[in-house]
């Protein structure tokens, strides 16, 4: 009796080790992945002054990612972005990587009210710059016509009533 308690026991927590695997790294990162917020971005460039470009999803194996200690890797879900800046002034294009960390065991976490945080890394390798920056095309500042078909149009508009230019 006691040995068939035990062998229910062992392959009971077998099977609860298998559903929290699949939880953990299938379920919670395909339904629960963190986002990077648009607004969030425009603010961060704004600060940076510089004029948003563009920005991707990319991997981990991607960008330089800070050290995390156990518990955090455990309980958080991290997603990775890279963001590409125009500086006006120096007329040079910026990278910075953003790391969006969501941590998924709030009620246990220290601090209380950091269930979300965006960690910004600049990117300062000159081969890394240029692989990303090397598709980039010439930025035309609108003033009252457009570029393309030379309609009048408003600068703060997102892009062109007449040909459907999208500006940035």
């Amino acid at each position: 009796m006691d040995g068939q308690i035990v062998a229910i026991l062992i392959v009971f927590s077998f099977f609860s080790f298998i559903f929290l695997l699949i939880v953990r790294y299938l379920l919670l990162p395909l339904f629960m992945r963190p986002i990077l917020l648009q607004s969030e971005i425009l603010t961060f460039l704004n600060n940076k002054q510089l004029i948003y470009r563009e920005h991707h999803a990319i991997g981990q194996k991607q960008t330089v990612t800070p050290e995390l200690s156990f518990y955090q890797k455990i309980t958080s879900i991290s997603s990775y972005f890279i963001i590409i800046g125009y500086s006006k002034e120096n007329d040079t294009f910026q990278v910075f990587y953003a790391i969006v960390t969501k941590n998924i065991a709030i009620p246990f976490s220290f601090p209380k009210n950091k269930k979300r945080s965006i960690h910004f890394i600049e990117e300062t390798n000159l081969n890394v710059l240029n692989t990303w920056i090397v598709n980039q095309k010439e930025i035309i500042e609108i003033n009252n016509f457009c570029p393309a078909c030379g309609n009048k149009t408003n600068p703060q508009n997102q892009k062109c009533t007449s040909c459907g230019l999208a500006y940035i």
